[in-house]
């Protein structure tokens, strides 16, 4: 089942990029590369959602290596992702910009190969997009905001990103032990693991869901409302 939602998940890409305006090819210095030229939130989710299947294709892969640790780093950035989806739907559904959306686009999209001098353009802290999701979380998405187990939650992954020792420690195993770097599980980590790949899958379907949703492609939305329901029956299981 987990391959056979990913490739509805790619399948929804190629909707998305039927979608919106292709991108044209560009100079940037000697070379010629294609970029989005009308910067749209439209555009930004298609991009968006690419890096949310990709993502997952990536943890997939390292769960069946037993690259356990990172796994979770791959974990984190899918979770930002569909956060960041969730985020500029709200522009769509609202019917305009706000500021905190336009900061987020100019930083998104900002090229400094083609933009040259131009000061990088700093996107908005996580901490005020999660502010603007929580806000609206329940009235336009149906759920509740996120209780204080995502921040703790999002801790205990940025200790994989960053590298920090307590975490690396947690590949000290085996007899005699040391540093493992790919490491056999006992069942129930290995379901543990198994559990939170299927989280993000959840994610991934509805992140991609809320995009079919403000595309208007009522079919996609179905089938991807279906498979997260599934995924979401397996997690709570596990749960």
């Amino acid at each position: 089942m987990e391959n056979e939602t990913l490739q509805l998940l790619e399948q929804a890409v190629r909707e998305f990029e039927r979608s919106v305006l292709p991108p044209k090819l560009v100079r940037r210095g000697d070379v010629f590369v294609y970029k989005y030229t009308e910067r749209t939130i439209q555009q930004a989710l298609v991009l968006k959602s690419f890096r949310v299947v990709s993502g997952l294709r990536a943890i997939q892969a390292l769960y069946e290596s037993k690259l356990h640790q990172e796994q979770h780093i791959i974990e984190r950035i899918v979770d930002e992702v569909t956060e960041d989806i969730e985020f500029l739907v709200l522009a769509i559904v609202d019917g305009m910009e706000s500021p905190l959306h336009k900061k987020y686009l100019d930083a998104f999209f900002f090229d400094s190969g083609m933009q040259g001098d131009e000061s990088h353009p700093w996107p908005p802290k996580r901490s005020k997009i999660l502010k603007h999701i929580y806000g609206r979380a329940h009235d336009v998405y149906g759920h509740e905001p996120y209780s204080d187990d995502v921040y703790e939650s999002y801790g205990m992954l940025s200790g994989f990103v960053h590298a920090n020792g307590p975490n690396i420690m947690d590949s000290f195993l085996g007899d005699p032990p040391r540093l493992q770097i790919q490491y056999e599980t006992n069942d129930t980590e290995r379901k543990t693991f198994l559990n939170t790949f299927h989280i993000r899958i959840s994610r991934g379907c509805i992140a991609l869901q809320l995009i079919a949703a403000v595309f208007g492609i009522k079919a996609l939305v179905e089938s991807l409302e279906s498979h997260n329901v599934y995924w979401n029956k397996q997690c709570l299981q596990v749960g």
